[in-house]
């Protein structure tokens, strides 16, 4: 599991970091305008995915684990599933026609044409390939091609932006986003040729009788998923819409570089949910599961490594948002550092999540999606007209902690387990983190501060033995000195 977990955490730094790149160039090329409209044009792309492909995703890793597990094929649960996602995809082109979307766009303030459409299609076609890539190696668990597929589209986005700018060509809105998106169907192609086209790899392609489901089981496996995804993008990209209705365009391009920069973040924490929701499938399924002792142990562990990294950001988050994004983006600093008080409970949502899916209990999960995205959008409401965009920072900040409360206390007591420990020490570094703004022309005093809030969280951590359960002298094998010293540090010297 640590060796997965690094290939993703590995990939997704590197990823952030060219993310990070790509933004500050694009925010160099495009107007806040512009930015804005871009991030219009994604929030529909994605809506599209969310509502009428995401879904389908829920029932193949599920359904093509277990037969993974017993045959070590998935093509047979594959074309089992290709009818849902046809059915799917003539939605999807039905309502981006433009005869049909300029219907539905005049009432979000766009225009429409055909190459918007094509555009459209192209994004959502994109984002697929990306989330099948993603299920697909979950399911093997190589999450080395992850990895290298994120990493390798931000590079993309990273080099044709640079490129851009350098030679002093003008790009809009739709050519950035259409970059973008050619960035990531490259490295979804590249990507599917590692998992399916590599001779060492036959099982992968293996065909065989599948009777543990059907096409109808899938289905109701999936649906229920489709209104968390709906609520999902609702506190995703919500906020946007109702920037764009109560304030201006400009004002989303704004929200839309900080939100970007929280995604780049919060999405660290996606490798936990990744690694272990096909492995909790496999422990089910061989009855080997230990809910308490992740409860308990494991994800306490994580979390104190999560707040020690989310407060080291957010304190050395001022000066690095300004060089990267400069005095353009200033406005939408103090939203940013709100939305990263959110992420706190990140993780707490990451670690939790997976159990829905192997409990088969998705709608409960979507139901607490929609709760999130009520809690949101009504802050944001009625915070907009009087605060500005720090009004949807604040609600999708909110959102972010209730969601993750309602996820562990709905597992904890489903399991008839307690650990509420980290609740209350993620609530005290939230407070660490909004401490930040108030103190942002006082950089000695933040890093002081930061420096601080780690040493309790190790404190708290060895007092509290979360890091017990690890068996660090066998953890580096290369590299014993290291397992040496972080003993040292997490756990403590026996009287």
């Amino acid at each position: 599991m640590i060796r997965h977990l690094s290939w993703l955490w590995g990939g997704n730094i590197v990823s952030a970091l060219l993310g990070i790149i790509s933004g500050a160039l694009i925010a160099r090329i495009l107007s806040s305008e512009a930015m804005g409209r871009m991030g219009l044009l994604l929030a529909v792309c994605t809506f599209f995915n969310s509502v009428f492909l995401a879904w389908v995703q829920a029932p193949l890793i599920k359904y093509g684990k277990e037969s993974f597990e017993k045959s070590g094929g998935i093509l047979a649960v594959w074309i089992k599933r290709l009818p849902l996602l046809l059915v799917s995809l003539m939605f999807i082109v039905l309502f981006t026609i433009p005869s049909v979307a300029s219907k539905w766009s005049s009432y979000i303030g766009m225009g429409w044409s055909w190459w918007m459409s094509a555009l459209v299609i192209f994004g959502v076609l994109t984002l697929w390939s990306q989330a099948e890539i993603i299920t697909l190696a979950q399911i093997q668990e190589r999450f080395s091609v992850i990895s290298k597929m994120s990493v390798f589209k931000q590079l993309l986005c990273a080099i044709a932006f640079a490129a851009i700018l350098w030679g002093g060509y003008g790009a809009g809105a739709q050519s950035a986003l259409f970059i973008t998106f050619l960035a990531g169907a490259l490295a979804s192609l590249l990507s599917a040729r590692t998992l399916f086209y590599n001779r060492r790899e036959k099982a992968v392609s293996k065909t065989v009788d599948v009777n543990t489901c059907s096409r109808w089981e899938m289905a109701m496996h999936g649906i229920p998923l489709t209104g968390a995804m709906l609520a999902g993008y609702l506190s995703y990209y919500g906020d946007h819409w109702l920037i764009n209705a109560r304030l201006t365009v400009g004002d989303v391009g704004q929200f839309f570089v900080a939100y970007q920069v929280f995604l780049l973040i919060s999405g660290l924490t996606s490798p936990f949910c990744s690694v272990l929701l096909p492995r909790l499938i496999s422990e089910e399924a061989s009855g080997k599961a230990d809910a308490g002792k992740n409860i308990q142990k494991v994800f306490p562990a994580a979390n104190i490594i999560w707040l020690m990294f989310v407060i080291f950001v957010s304190a050395v988050m001022p000066e690095i948002y300004t060089i990267v994004y400069s005095s353009r983006y200033l406005p939408a600093l103090i939203p940013l550092m709100v939305l990263l008080s959110g992420t706190v409970f990140c993780l707490l949502s990451s670690t939790y999540s997976p159990y829905f899916n192997v409990q088969s209990r998705l709608s409960r999960s979507a139901w607490i999606g929609v709760f999130m995205t009520a809690v949101n959008l009504l802050f944001s409401w009625f915070l907009l007209p009087i605060i500005g965009i720090l009004g949807s920072a604040i609600g999708t900040s909110i959102s972010y902690v209730v969601g993750g409360l309602f996820y562990v206390m709905d597992q904890q007591r489903h399991y008839n387990v307690k650990e509420y420990g980290q609740i209350t020490i993620g609530m005290v570094a939230m407070a660490l983190i909004l401490l930040n703004i108030p103190l942002l022309d006082h950089q000695v005093v933040r890093y002081g501060l930061c420096l601080t809030a780690i040493g309790l969280l190790l404190i708290v951590a060895r007092r509290l033995k979360y890091f017990d359960f690890i068996d660090f002298d066998g953890l580096t094998v290369r590299y014993p000195s290291c397992g040496r010293w972080l003993k040292t540090i997490f756990i403590p010297v026996e009287v």
